[in-house]
């Protein structure tokens, strides 16, 4: 199964330090999400990434697709109310919270996310609006590769091996620690888990 990190929405300590040691324990991207950030100030973060870890990274928000050229990014990812694009000739994901939306597109992103799948680690009260029921028997009929997100943990990681999900990303479970080490030490046990699905 694919793994993907996602930022956290504000700058921590350390972020960068974590972002290289997940690149090198080899997560399937990096998705960049600062959504209170302008222009500007996401261009002058991703100058001090490194050029092998920007080529891992998938910067959120259409409107900022003409930095993947600038800065050699992956691609980019959608938000729910933005749509594919046939101009963009690089990586291009979406955001999806509702399973009849996601059942229904007919656009061929690399991966969508479906979220959340568990009551959020990162925010409090953006709880799942799935049963665990559905998900299962809905999700294998998703013609995409389908990323699950929201809650993702170690202690449900191996609930979601039998509902049809490509993959899984990772925000408040590997973000919580305060440390670098300590968040690459989570990422690490995940990464165990996820190798018996």
């Amino acid at each position: 199964m694919k793994c993907i990190v996602i930022s956290p929405p504000t700058f921590v300590e350390q972020e960068l330090d974590t972002v290289r040691g997940l690149i090198d324990l080899g997560i399937d991207g990096y998705h960049f999400r600062k959504p209170d950030l302008t222009i500007d100030e996401i261009s002058r973060s991703l100058e001090d990434y490194p050029d092998d870890v920007r080529s891992q990274i998938v910067i959120h928000g259409v409107e900022n697709s003409h930095l993947v050229a600038v800065y050699g990014l992956k691609g980019v990812h959608h938000r729910s109310d933005s749509n594919f694009s046939n101009q963009i000739n690089f990586h291009q994901s979406k955001s999806f919270h509702s399973l009849e939306e996601l059942l229904q597109i007919k656009e061929n992103y690399q991966y969508v996310f479906l979220s959340p799948v568990f009551n959020s680690i990162s925010k409090s009260n953006y709880l799942s609006n799935f049963s665990l029921e559905t998900l299962k028997s809905e999700v294998p009929m998703i013609q995409q590769n389908c990323i699950a997100l929201g809650g993702i943990s170690e202690d449900n990681l191996l609930i979601i091996k039998d509902f049809g999900f490509t993959g899984f990303a990772l925000l408040g479970s590997v973000w919580s620690p305060s440390s670098w080490q300590e968040r690459i030490a989570k990422y690490q046990k995940i990464k165990v888990l996820s190798k018996k699905i």
